[in-house]
């Protein structure tokens, strides 16, 4: 799989933060940048499903730029975002989403990054974590849940966590968790957090069945900070003004963000970079579920449907050759055999 985007001086310039423009750079020829790595999100079910929102929380949705999370190589092992399975794109448009890969980083590793840690940044940013303050992160055993719990520890603060299955809750507890409380049932999760004693300052949703917004509303600390990452049925600000007064409370919209200001990502995805070398060098990394295309595309996406990977779904692009020719096709059949089992 390929994707196209200027000549690689241009590249290197943007990758490493210089933006200085050179004599011939408007004649340089599109050159081919082969992906080696593409992560999926659960967005991208939602999408093929077609019951994307339009508006969150009264905030209008950019139409989808298109394109995942990938690492690929050229002169330059890069990751970033904007690959697209079903056809060769050109990085022209937003071409500061894209970044070196750290040599001690796999291609499936740098893949995994770019919307769970520009996401976790964006949350933190607005709610300007600080040492010993309580986080309370639901859906902690996905991407950005992970994610999350990284950056919370590099900042000193304490944890407390949801997730859907005793195997997440599990694989919770093996990264140290123990405060951990059901994602499923509402009210197990009120009463879990509840006996917990401690009440959160903050807290990252993702969850708006069963009541979970206005009960985990219910537990925050006075003037605590809500940061809504869902799409589907998330509360406008009025609605949580309503409910809690004293609340801090912003809906997260990275596609948003890309769309209107891509060239703000660059810093940041070079900052990713540098802190995802840090953590690999002591042996850390985010867990990943690695399906291979194009024979286990469809078992990826159906992972993801049913909420039960932990960690990133990434699709390993390694040795495969002539994969454009039979992208449509696959795009057909992931859609079709969503639409099926639902």
């Amino acid at each position: 799989m390929t994707i196209d985007v200027k000549a690689m001086e241009a590249m290197a310039a943007m990758a490493t933060g210089q933006t200085g423009h050179t004599g011939h750079q408007d004649e340089m020829q599109m050159q081919r940048i082969r992906v080696r790595a593409l992560a999926l999100n659960f967005f991208d079910v939602v999408q093929r499903l077609g019951i994307m929102p339009t508006h969150v929380a009264g905030h209008q949705i950019p139409k989808p730029l298109g394109g995942h999370d990938f690492a690929g190589s050229s002169n330059e092992e890069i990751f970033g975002m904007g690959a697209t399975m079903s056809q060769s794109i050109s990085h022209d448009s937003h071409p500061q989403l894209v970044a070196l890969r750290p040599r001690n980083l796999t291609a499936l590793e740098a893949a995994s990054l770019p919307t769970v840690s520009l996401t976790v940044s964006m949350a933190f940013d607005f709610a300007q974590v600080t040492h010993g303050e309580i986080l309370l992160i639901h859906a902690a055993a996905g991407g950005v849940g992970l994610a999350a719990i990284s950056a919370a520890r590099r900042l000193g603060a304490q944890l407390m966590a949801t997730a859907g299955s005793a195997k997440k809750m599990c694989s919770l507890r093996s990264r140290g968790l123990l405060q951990i409380a059901s994602s499923r049932d509402g009210q197990a999760f009120l009463s879990d957090i509840y006996d917990q004693l401690a009440m959160p300052t903050l807290v990252l949703n993702s969850l708006t069945h069963q009541d979970f917004i206005p009960r985990s509303l219910s537990l925050l600390g006075p003037a605590g900070r809500f940061v809504e990452l869902a799409k589907l049925q998330a509360w406008s600000a009025a609605q949580v003004a309503a409910f809690r007064a004293d609340v801090k409370y912003a809906v997260l919209l990275l596609d948003r963000r890309v769309a209107e200001a891509p060239s703000t990502l660059r810093c940041e995805l070079r900052q990713v970079a540098a802190i995802a070398s840090d953590l690999a060098s002591y042996g850390r990394s985010l867990i990943m579920n690695v399906y291979h295309f194009p024979s286990e595309v469809l078992k990826a996406f159906q992972v993801l449907q049913q909420a039960k990977q932990i960690g990133k779904v990434v699709l390993n692009f390694e040795g495969v050759s002539g994969v454009s020719g039979a992208m449509d096709h696959f795009e057909l059949e992931i859609h079709r055999r969503i639409h099926h089992e639902t």
